[in-house]
């Protein structure tokens, strides 16, 4: 098993942060690598969701099952057959106006010879999408993302 985890703080309430990292269908628009993300089902709190991304010359569609706990927890697992993978979005108030965030990706990869390069790529992407999640924050919310700070 392959875990990536980033942690930092951002200027921030809990709810506005939670209700960017779960605008699924947004993804797109500021989130690298993503194509194309459409919500197919939908409960209160469970979603299942078709995915497109794209690594350089390589495509890949897969359907994922996201929960959520709305304001602080967000979980997504593949649901497709193969390598087998997760995120997780937690988000933990840090006084009256910032959020701590921790942001993890895991892989479940058999492929020994493979693991350092996926773990390479895992931690460019995971430092990737922190900055593009920053990115956004700053987009909507008005610059204050920027003031974030690794912990």
């Amino acid at each position: 098993m392959i875990r990536i985890k980033r942690n930092y703080r951002v200027a921030q309430k809990v709810e506005r942060l939670f209700d960017v990292a779960a605008d699924f269908e947004s993804y797109p628009e500021f989130l690298p690598n993503c194509l194309a993300m459409r919500v197919i089902e939908q409960t209160d709190e469970n979603f299942l969701v078709d995915n497109l991304y794209r690594w350089g010359p390589v495509t890949t569609q897969f359907r994922s099952r996201t929960h959520m706990e709305r304001p602080h927890r967000l979980d997504v697992k593949s649901v497709d057959r193969g390598t087998q993978f997760s995120i997780g979005w937690r988000f933990v108030p840090d006084g009256p106006e910032a959020t701590q965030v921790t942001f993890t990706m895991e892989v479940d990869l058999n492929n020994r010879l493979l693991r350092g390069v996926v773990e390479a790529v895992l931690q460019t992407t995971a430092q990737r999408i922190e900055s593009a999640f920053r990115a956004r924050v700053d987009q909507i919310f008005g610059g204050t993302g920027s003031s974030s700070t690794e912990i």
